[in-house]
């Protein structure tokens, strides 16, 4: 063999090694390092119902969202708002049921004030009369006491009307019961001329009332004519023999000589009367 023809197969047993040697390569590398193949997909089929999670599968954040309270209706600062309303609502009830109590307080205790000014009103009233009579009929500390107790009641019982005739006429029985027959002798007679004094002057002061002069007082006066008490009067209230009863006495014999203008006049002395019978 020539030395030209060595030289040129020397690369090509060269080539052939290498060749060899990568095949030998390729086939001790371990099959684990190849690609593993893609997995199939899971068909899942429809209408099968879903499987709550297990315990294990429930995550650590679930117990705390449990635990927190339920949001209100309103929510947020409206929450706050109602429940600021609800207890102004609450202290307004209270305030009216406070002021009720004590409007019916007061209430209660208008009516004792009124009950016990009424009460020494009468009292004094009472007083008053038993004294008035008693240097005229000379009355026992017995009959003082017992009368005294008698007009409180009567007084009482008006407060602050004017008691009917009939009312009156009653009362005098109860009165003259407790009199001796010479007191309610003398209490007739001073009856008697305190209301022929009292007569004896209405036509003048009738005529002052209505604004006449003097000569024409005179008239009135002979105009009324004469007055005559009862016989049996003890108390003037029962028989209209009063100021009151007189006047109005008095105007009703004067009214047909009397002008429109004077009785009007002279009925705002003595206005109606609220008889209690």
């Amino acid at each position: 063999m020539s030395r030209k023809t060595i030289l040129m197969a020397a690369p090509l047993g060269l080539g052939g090694l290498v060749l060899l040697w990568a095949a030998l390569a390729a086939r001790s590398e371990p099959e684990a390092k190849r690609p593993l193949a893609a997995p199939k997909p899971v068909s899942v089929r429809k209408g099968a119902p879903a499987e709550p999670p297990s315990a294990s599968g429930i995550s650590v954040a679930a117990p705390f969202v449990a635990a927190s309270p339920a949001p209100s209706s309103s929510g947020g600062e409206n929450a706050l708002i109602e429940e600021r309303i609800r207890k102004m609502e609450e202290q307004l009830l209270t305030l009216e049921t406070k002021r009720n109590s004590l409007g019916d307080a007061n209430q209660a205790l208008e009516r004792q004030i009124a009950e016990k000014s009424a009460e020494t009103s009468a009292r004094m009233m009472a007083d008053w009369r038993v004294r008035a009579l008693e240097p005229l009929l000379g009355l026992s500390e017995t009959q003082k006491q017992s009368l005294l107790e008698l007009w409180t009641k009567w007084y009482r019982e008006d407060s602050g009307r004017t008691a009917g005739r009939e009312t009156w006429l009653s009362r005098e029985q109860d009165f003259r019961a407790r009199l001796g027959t010479e007191q309610a002798a003398k209490l007739h007679d001073t009856a008697v001329q305190q209301t022929q004094a009292l007569w004896t002057h209405l036509g003048r002061t009738i005529g002052a009332m209505i604004g006449a002069p003097k000569e024409e007082q005179s008239r009135l006066q002979q105009a009324l004519g004469d007055y005559r008490p009862a016989t049996t009067m003890l108390l003037p209230e029962g028989y209209g023999a009063d100021w009151g009863g007189l006047m109005q006495e008095g105007a009703s014999r004067l009214q047909p000589i009397l002008s429109q203008d004077q009785m009007t006049k002279l009925s705002r002395f003595f206005p109606p009367r609220q008889e209690n019978r």
